[in-house]
């Protein structure tokens, strides 16, 4: 389905501004009878924006590495290109495989690291392995592999979750590769999720969407941040004005406030969403509302004015149904200015909680199967995670990101269904920093505000749409009125939760007092249906719930003699 009809302008925004545009349509399904979606096992992404430099790489589960292959464009005589990993996007401490020409005309392949002054620094211990390359066509091709977990201190865990591909190009031939420049003459990241797991094959014959995936106006790749797509919950005979333009314009039609059911999302460097065998998303149907809504954020760093975008997400179907009807729940901190993160922290942790008392009413007796997951934050979410607990025991985790980007915010297929039963207990956490920001950051839809959710996908569908807390509302009273009291601050029963935030003088102490806040005060739980209407009960003074059996860490892949490091030569001379 293209989510667009006719073309959007964009405007000139401010650098970090996400300009969030809606387009509301009918739904026109374009189907197949015979075409096939195999499933491949190499992945690839370019690297720079005019495809000079492509990565693609393959994974081994059974020997735990990836093999990567590298193609680029030639520009130069002899150039070196350097192409690794990095925790958070930085060349600094970045782990770097680097393919180099000396001036004899001799070729090397060297694992390096980045230093403090961003020169390149030639590692003791090579693990970039099986380097082999040629030239064809001007275009340079090399392959090499890297271990997950190479064993060395300092060399970069591959993990699941979001990794970030840091690569620099430079004019060479160079003397020795230690002492130069890490960022050369031209240098870039991209964020990709590395180890996916392995994909159905999907047959897309004849509603059940087995698949989505963006479809990008060619040239506005860099402009098209994320899409959202909504189900507008009216009955089929109810016609929904059609609307083209911001979203919270004033003339928007109140009947759009509606379309809020997400059918399917994508962000920016994301892969299509495959659905598993035994599940689709159902739509149509004679008591389906025949209209939805496209919602489409553009980032416009560079302030590029007057370009025009038709962007829109492609959805797949079939109408031999699967077993199960597939759907989406929300899980984490409710969207609301009752919790907060203090300003000057490089880290600082908030958790919202799907409860038993919620699981035990809304999930059928023989439980839910959640095989996808999008992990959510603001701007300045850096690690996020959510855990699963039953009866006190702390199992795997569901899902985790330790090098979250909000810039990666991809529909993540789980390696491994997870079976979630009436009683369990999930726990969403977001690690933030906000070492550059002056004051408190409070939840909210705002971009400058945050937000820490998980939607996952599952089957049964079932009527539990939300479970979400925040801190039970008179424990939060409580405290503002402790800090004006004892810790003589402005705030007041009077005041927003917003504005009581913003009245405190944020200390290290009093940062670290919130926070000990959060962790031990009872919960106002969101339990609600898709209708938006809570389960029967009193969701107030919730207590949160505790793990009693940890799960014990799992067991390194390294010996002890591995982990010792050796001064090995390079790959090769």
């Amino acid at each position: 389905m293209r989510g667009r009809r006719g073309g959007i302008k964009i405007r000139a925004v401010r650098v970090g501004v996400l300009l969030p545009l809606l387009v509301l349509l009918g739904v026109v399904f374009a189907g197949s009878s015979s075409q096939q979606h195999p499933t491949t096992p190499i992945y690839d992404v370019a690297l720079d924006f005019n495809d000079t430099h492509h990565l693609y790489w393959r994974i081994d589960y059974l020997k735990e590495e990836v093999e990567f292959e590298v193609h680029t464009k030639g520009k130069g005589r002899q150039p070196w290109l350097a192409v690794g990993f990095s925790d958070r996007g930085l060349l600094e401490g970045s782990d770097l495989c680097v393919l180099w020409t000396d001036w004899h005309g001799r070729v090397h392949f060297q694992n390096a690291f980045v230093d403090s002054s961003l020169r390149l620094d030639a590692a003791d211990h090579q693990d970039c392995q099986d380097f082999r390359y040629k030239v064809r066509d001007d275009v340079v091709k090399f392959t090499f592999s890297r271990k997950f977990d190479t064993c060395h201190p300092h060399h970069y865990v591959i993990q699941r979750g979001t990794t970030h591909v840091v690569w620099s190009w430079g004019v060479g031939p160079l003397y020795r590769l230690s002492g130069v420049l890490a960022k050369g003459d031209h240098t870039g990241m991209v964020r990709v999720e590395l180890l996916k797991p392995p994909l159905p094959t999907t047959t897309l014959d004849n509603t059940q969407v087995l698949e989505f995936g963006p479809v990008i106006e060619a040239g506005n790749e860099d402009l098209v941040h994320h899409m959202e797509l909504f189900h507008c919950e009216y009955p089929p005979e109810v016609t929904i004005p059609k609307y083209q333009g911001p979203c919270a314009a004033p003339d928007r039609a109140p009947e759009i406030d509606a379309c809020k059911r997400v059918l399917a999302a994508w962000a920016m460097g994301a892969s299509p969403f495959v659905y598993p065998l035994e599940a689709g998303l159902p739509i149509g149907g004679p008591d389906f509302n025949p209209y939805v809504m496209l919602e489409v954020h553009y980032n416009n760093p560079r302030l590029v004015a007057g370009r025009v975008d038709s962007s829109g997400l492609g959805l797949h179907y079939t109408r031999r149904l699967r077993a199960h009807d597939a759907a989406i729940m929300e899980l984490g901190l409710e969207y609301t200015a009752k919790m907060a993160i203090p300003p000057h922290l490089p880290s600082f942790t908030l958790s919202g909680y799907c409860v038993p008392e919620c699981t035990a009413l809304g999930l059928p007796a023989e439980g839910i199967h959640v095989f996808g997951s999008q992990l959510h934050t603001h701007l300045t979410g850096v690690r996020a995670w959510t855990k699963h607990i039953r009866d006190g025991t702390e199992l795997n985790d569901l899902n985790r990101d330790d090098h979250y980007s909000t810039h990666f915010q991809e529909i993540r297929r789980l390696p491994h269904t997870v079976h979630v039963l009436p009683g369990d207990v999930l726990v969403m956490s977001c690690e933030f920093s906000t070492k550059d920001r002056d004051n408190v950051t409070v939840g909210g839809f705002a971009i400058s505000d945050e937000m820490c959710v998980n939607y996952i996908h599952y089957y049964p569908r079932t009527d539990l749409e939300v479970c979400k807390s925040s801190i039970d509302s008179s424990t939060l009273i409580n405290y503002f009125s402790f800090m004006k009291r004892w810790e003589l601050q402005a705030t007041s029963r009077e005041a927003s939760w917003r504005q009581n935030y913003q009245a405190i003088r944020w200390t290290p102490l009093r940062s670290g007092m919130l926070g000990d806040l959060y962790l031990n005060s009872p919960l106002s739980m969101q339990c609600n249906k898709s209708s938006g209407v809570r389960f029967p009960g009193y969701w107030e003074n919730i207590p949160i719930p505790h793990i009693l059996h940890p799960l014990e860490p799992p067991p390194s892949p390294c010996s002890p003699a591995e982990k010792v490091v050796e001064n090995d030569s390079p790959l090769m001379n």
